[in-house]
């Protein structure tokens, strides 16, 4: 990357850091586009809320080797959406993770959606 790669990605988080946090979903999903699979998979989903297997197979949405991760836009309104304690417990809907309720963010983007989270909801969501 060069220095001016850097100042523009530099300028492109302190932009986010202003936004809304539904602002900075559709910021997210018109710079990566849309999430390919769902989170996880919906069949296996189901059998594990029915608590005929123990863990959920996920879904072909990864796109880490591009260095970016996948972000559940309902972590502002639920916690750790693909912790399975949380989902057993909370029985999460499997609409939360649909590829439509998903977004790509890098390392950094990630950090700031989490950060718009905590300070939409007073610290109730986001860590």
């Amino acid at each position: 990357m060069t220095e001016a790669d850097h100042e523009i990605r530099y300028a492109e988080y302190m932009n986010m850091i202003n936004m809304t946090y539904s602002e900075a979903v559709a910021y997210l999903l018109n710079k990566y586009g849309p999430v390919k699979d769902n989170y996880f998979n919906e069949k296996s989903y189901q059998r594990f809320l029915n608590g005929e297997i123990k863990s959920i197979s996920k879904g072909k949405y990864a796109r880490t080797s591009e260095g970016l991760y996948t972000h559940h836009v309902d972590e502002n309104r639920a916690e750790n959406l693909s912790d399975l304690r949380f989902i057993r417990h909370y029985q999460y809907p499997f609409s939360m993770h649909r590829k439509d309720r998903l977004v790509y963010a890098d390392l950094i983007e990630h950090l700031i959606l989490h950060a718009i989270i905590a300070k939409e909801t007073d610290g109730r969501f986001g860590e």
